[in-house]
């Protein structure tokens, strides 16, 4: 899989696996200590509302891990549960 620079994805709409959008990605965070990506920070669209176990920042946005990530293409793809194979995502 190719690399994805993040410059390149931050402003895509982010959405559930089952389709329900979810809010526009922000910006993403990353361990200083290991170099790994750690978050995605989504601003929530209007209607949103806080899917399953996503923590919400002092902001109002959501923080979903990265392991949650299971597409990126035209817009990313967040799934319910950890995806074990996230490091060929991004």
């Amino acid at each position: 899989m190719s690399n994805v620079f993040i410059q390149n994805i931050i402003g895509m709409d982010v959405s559930s696996t089952n389709g329900v959008a979810i809010g526009t990605l922000k910006t993403v965070t990353m361990n200083m200590k290991t170099g790994k990506l750690s978050n995605l920070i989504v601003e929530p669209t209007k209607d949103s509302k806080m899917p399953g176990d996503i923590s919400v920042d002092e902001n109002g946005q959501f923080q979903f891990s990265i392991s949650k990530v299971r597409a990126v293409n035209d817009h990313i793809i967040v799934g319910p549960e950890d995806n074990p194979d996230t490091d060929q995502i991004l």
